[in-house]
């Protein structure tokens, strides 16, 4: 299937909590709905989102292409 027809499901926890308090707090909304954006603008965005832990992006090597990791901090059990 061809990479953009396939469907991306989102944790409810993203969309109800993370979304509302991320775009309300660093008052910056288009840095967490990106679309339309310029290609700085999403750089931007998710260096934002690697800085608050909730990606993780790695290459191969300096002119790669990132793969971007979803952290979900929420769904790790308390360790005691």
């Amino acid at each position: 299937m061809p990479r953009f027809h396939r469907r991306i499901p989102i944790d409810d926890y993203v969309l109800d909590i993370l979304m509302p308090d991320l775009v309300g707090h660093d008052h910056q909304p288009a840095a967490f709905l990106g679309t339309g954006l310029s290609k700085s603008s999403v750089q931007i965005a998710l260096e934002r989102l690697r800085s608050r832990e909730l990606i993780r992006s790695k290459s191969a090597h300096a002119t790669a292409l990132p793969q971007h990791h979803v952290l979900r901090h929420w769904r790790q059990p308390v360790r005691r």
